[in-house]
């Protein structure tokens, strides 16, 4: 091979090898980063135990509201239901958004893609939150009696929330990080079908 020959080879070859190194470069770069941020949320993001409080008091704040002597009574106690129902939300959608950066810094987001149902949460206490508003407002009576079969009913949906998120995050704070974002995919995945009627009573 001539001098040129060899001189227009090399050249050939640098030139793939800085194509393909960039691009590679551009990937660990963006690795990095999603790995950054998703610990850099894990601490305002984590926090099963805040849910698990969240869904007691509404529990407790419906037992109250049922029991109520007085209107004035009546209506604090659903705006406290009203007030958690908005805790949970953001809750369960900050945990869900920390498994979804964990996923994709680390893995190939196929916990990730088990966790549709987890949106049935949000838009359960969206409905919650919009069936409690004029009753919270006093707009509406709270003391009839379809009201409160409704209001019945959405306790009995919070106690199960309850009782599947307690057995799934029991050992919450002894979790791996590969172990929450499963832990968190499983308990959507495997109740697919509950959480497809949660709090199915105020939307009718």
């Amino acid at each position: 091979m001539s001098g040129k020959k060899k001189w227009a080879v090399a050249l050939v070859a640098l030139a793939l090898v800085l194509a393909a190194a960039f691009p590679g470069r551009a990937a660990v770069r963006e690795y990095r980063y999603q790995k950054s941020l998703a610990l850099s949320l894990e601490a305002f993001t984590w926090n099963p135990e805040h849910v698990s409080v969240g869904l007691d008091a509404m529990c407790a704040s419906i037992d109250e509201a049922l029991t109520a002597e007085g209107p004035v009574q009546q209506r604090e106690a659903l705006l406290t239901v009203y007030s958690w129902a908005e805790d949970v939300q953001e809750a369960v959608q900050e945990m869900g958004a920390y498994c979804v950066l964990y996923e994709n810094a680390y893995h190939d987001g196929g916990y990730v893609r088990a966790m549709d149902s987890k949106s049935q949460v949000t838009l359960g206490m969206v409905r919650l939150k919009t069936f409690l508003q004029p009753y919270v407002t006093g707009a509406r009576d709270a003391s009839e009696g379809a009201f409160r079969e409704q209001l019945q009913a959405v306790e009995t949906d919070l106690q199960w929330m309850q009782g599947v998120w307690g057995d799934a995050f029991a050992d919450g704070e002894n979790l791996s990080r590969r172990e929450r974002v499963r832990t968190f995919a499983a308990l959507f995945w495997d109740n697919a079908p509950a959480w497809g009627q949660f709090f199915d009573a105020v939307s009718q």
